[in-house]
């Protein structure tokens, strides 16, 4: 048993745990070579929360590597053999991120996103980005350098470690492309999107699905046509019960001219954000109340739950059908955010890059919250792409800086006041939201 007391000075987050121990011991092992590897963790003493994010803790520093070749899974393994993999990234087609936590070797971080693809797409993805738990030590920096990778080392709580140099995307994107060409001649298939249309799903007033159905229309040119939202319990899911609350979302675009509204220097933000009633401190973060913490968990106390054990950015494991070119992201960052509020987002830098009819698809796998049920809210944004300005990559820390932009808005799509719940399942087509409940229609039961 014991009590977890966050507390945050200046975004840094520093975590004290006060423990009453009977006959218990905290081990630390020593990371060889000054790396962690997938044997190296910390036992860390649980709360009476028994909170999943108090698991083994990470580094005090990551390596991030970029390929200029992209990898194959089976040489990643090889390559990274004996290292701890915090996070892999693939792109091309289809993209997303894999993360199996501290203390994973990179054999279960590949076997977990072999087997997330796969089910999904019967191949596999090529790597281009991987982050390790700990420093390189020098002679495997030199040889990986030397195999062309960008090595670079970060302080594991810094959003740095997500901040790309512009065209990093788009180079690996080409480079993804290439090499699958190059393999598809020796039989090796790519992973494609398999898309449906969206253009069916418009809600009916004849009693499918629980909600009302008015005769509304979207009010923002550059706002979807259409949009769907399923969440359920998926256990025995691609990542089977480490993170089994699911998010599944397709949104669509009719007409050109809809993707065109954008302009030029602005991006989009597909939106699900989930409330904790209980907490009515009316703090945001990154500065939540002390018992955000110990009586709420300020990241727990929802149906979904983020995996905060030492940075936002891995918080959930995510994939989507977007291509590369468009720069999708994770939306990760919430400062300025209620604190009885938490967001299972995604981005699209360069929304423009999309094709009308065509319906794109974005999931997300979370550890179970502490809820058994959230109210929820959805909504469609236009933001300001600033990471431009930066020389970045468009990604969750450079987005919508300008927050008051002219141009920017956001089409609400599902608002809180319906009082709608995950887990369950939203349709919106042209303005008209509809709500259906787990096992029922198109909404997929909790496993």
């Amino acid at each position: 048993m014991g009590l977890r007391l966050r507390i945050r000075t200046t975004g840094l987050l520093v975590t004290a745990a006060f423990m009453l121990l009977i006959g218990g011991t905290q081990q630390t092992a020593a990371a060889q070579d000054g790396l962690t590897t997938a044997t190296d963790t910390v036992s860390t003493p649980q709360s009476n929360k028994e909170s999943k994010s108090q698991g083994p803790r990470v580094s005090g520093q990551v390596t991030r590597l970029l390929f200029k070749e992209p990898r194959t899974l089976d040489e990643l393994t090889d390559e990274l053999s004996g290292r701890a993999v915090l996070q892999l990234r693939y792109t091309g087609d289809v993209g997303g991120v894999s993360q199996s936590g501290p203390g994973s070797s990179v054999t279960k971080a590949v076997a977990d996103l072999r087997r997330d693809t796969v089910a999904r797409w019967d191949a596999e993805p090529l790597v281009y980005m991987a982050v390790l738990d700990g420093k390189l030590p020098a002679d495997a920096t030199r040889t990986l350098s030397q195999a062309g990778v960008a090595v670079k080392y970060f302080a594991s709580d810094t959003s740095m470690i997500d901040q790309l140099p512009k065209g990093t995307l788009t180079a690996a994107t080409k480079a993804t492309r290439a090499r699958e060409a190059e393999l598809a001649k020796a039989g090796v298939p790519a992973p494609e999107p398999k898309r449906d249309s969206l253009s069916t799903q418009r809600p009916k007033a004849d009693g499918s699905g629980d909600g009302d159905v008015s005769t509304l229309s979207k009010v923002h040119p550059w706002s979807p046509i259409g949009a769907t939202m399923q969440a359920w319990v998926y256990p025995d899911g691609p990542q089977d019960d480490d993170y089994p609350n699911t998010f599944y979302h397709q949104f669509q675009w009719n007409d050109r001219a809809d993707l065109d509204a954008f302009g030029d220097d602005f991006g989009y933000e597909h939106n699900v954000s989930l409330y904790n009633e209980d907490d009515i401190s009316g703090w945001t973060r990154p500065y939540c109340a002390p018992w955000d913490s110990i009586v709420y968990d300020e990241y727990e106390n929802f149906w979904a739950a983020w995996d905060v054990w030492a940075f936002k950015w891995n918080a959930v494991s995510y994939g989507w059908d977007i291509p590369g070119e468009a720069a999708p992201y994770w939306d990760w960052d919430d400062v300025t955010d209620p604190c009885n509020k938490i967001d299972f987002s995604v981005g699209i830098g360069y929304p423009q890059e999309l094709s009308p009819d065509t319906a794109y698809s974005f999931w997300i796998y979370a550890m179970d919250g502490d809820q058994d049920s959230s109210p929820m809210e959805m909504g469609a944004q236009k933001l300001s792409n600033d990471c431009n300005n930066l020389g970045m990559d468009p990604g969750s820390s450079c987005m919508g800086l300008n927050a008051n932009r002219e141009g920017s808005g956001t089409e609400l799509i599902v608002n809180k006041s319906r009082e709608w719940t995950v887990p369950g399942c939203v349709g919106w087509y042209d303005g008209n939201p509809s709500y259906t409940r787990n096992g029922e229609l198109f909404c997929p039961a909790n496993g």
